[in-house]
């Protein structure tokens, strides 16, 4: 399913509602408006899930990293794509060096 659609408004929104209506108003257009429609609802609801998917994975092999499961981990990672796995190292290096800044805040002087 292709993802390309042409500028207008965001896929849900108002505005789209409302240039939805206009199209389906038109004499032989409803068809066509309403095929359209469904189209890039289907195509929304498809970048969505794989969004929602991406984050319940990461949040799957963090949950395995707390509990010191290496091998849950590494058999997580290695079955995703690489950008995912990239993501996620982002993500742990950011989650790092911020508890690590958080931990030298609170850390009395000697």
């Amino acid at each position: 399913m292709s993802t390309d659609r042409a500028p207008g408004p965001a896929v849900g929104s108002k505005d789209w509602h409302k240039a939805l209506e206009v199209r389906m108003a038109r004499p032989g257009q409803a068809e066509t408006a309403a095929r359209t429609a469904i189209a890039e609802l289907a195509q929304k609801l498809e970048r969505d899930l794989d969004s929602q998917r991406r984050a319940d994975v990461a949040k799957a092999i963090m949950g395995w990293a707390y509990a010191d499961d290496r091998e849950h981990v590494r058999a997580l990672l290695d079955a995703l794509p690489a950008d995912q796995v990239r993501e996620i190292s982002a993500a742990a290096a950011l989650l790092v060096s911020t508890a690590d800044a958080v931990l030298k805040e609170d850390l009395p002087i000697e």
